[in-house]
């Protein structure tokens, strides 16, 4: 309402993962990124029978921003990544990559389960493109998690819906580029929270640079 002229609303951070052994091209790991393409409030919805059932409506980025992230995409078909030489300049002291050996993925009884082969991975994170679902309260129960499988969800955060819905209302664009730390189980914790924030910046920081040809014009 004070800032009449706001085109775009970048939202910059960390998140949970959805992790899926099953498939290695939708299988999110710590550090990759996870870019909205669309917005779910989770929390929002009625408990039925069969579990609880959420009504909120996919809020979506808007048509210059998709156009920005195609334009990113296209570069990386080239083998032209500029977001990974950012990576490589500040990703070291506190934001320096923890060991992969600290990944470590378990299934609802604790046990470790393996992470899918993946030829296309190398060491820098993988970008994802999908649903994000955010709530008013943190994920760190294995169920939970499987609970937003059904809608898709590839990442879960706490501060998105809001903006996400006011920023659609108001027409202006709007996105979520989140750096998964965790997988939202009893095993959460903060190692990967530095990692997974500067990687979400490094792709903000080239995504930017697109914006004046399809969203600020």
């Amino acid at each position: 309402n004070n800032y009449p002229n706001v085109k775009v609303i970048i939202m910059c951070g960390i998140a949970g993962g959805m992790p899926d052994p099953t498939d290695a091209k939708k299988h999110v790991r710590l550090g990759d990124i996870v870019v909205s393409k669309s917005v779910i409030q989770s929390d929002y919805g009625k408990s039925e029978e069969s579990g609880f059932k959420i009504k909120s409506i996919e809020t979506k980025c808007g048509k210059g921003l998709k156009n920005a992230m195609d334009a990113v995409t296209t570069d990386e078909f080239a083998h032209v990544y500029k977001w990974h030489g950012l990576l490589d300049s500040y990703a070291n002291g506190m934001f320096a990559k923890p060991d992969e050996a600290s990944d470590i993925l378990y299934d609802e009884n604790h046990n470790i389960i393996s992470h899918p082969k993946d030829s296309s991975r190398d060491k820098y994170p993988k970008v994802h493109f999908g649903c994000i679902a955010s709530a008013n309260n943190v994920v760190k129960n294995f169920q939970k998690r499987e609970e937003l499988r059904k809608y898709d969800a590839m990442a879960f955060e706490m501060e998105g819906s809001g903006i996400a819905d006011a920023s659609w209302s108001n027409n202006i664009g709007f996105i979520l580029i989140r750096g998964v730390c965790d997988y939202g189980d009893f095993d959460k914790k903060d190692e990967w929270q530095n990692y997974a924030a500067m990687a979400a910046a490094a792709y903000m920081y080239n995504l930017i640079e697109y914006m004046p040809a399809f969203v600020l014009k």
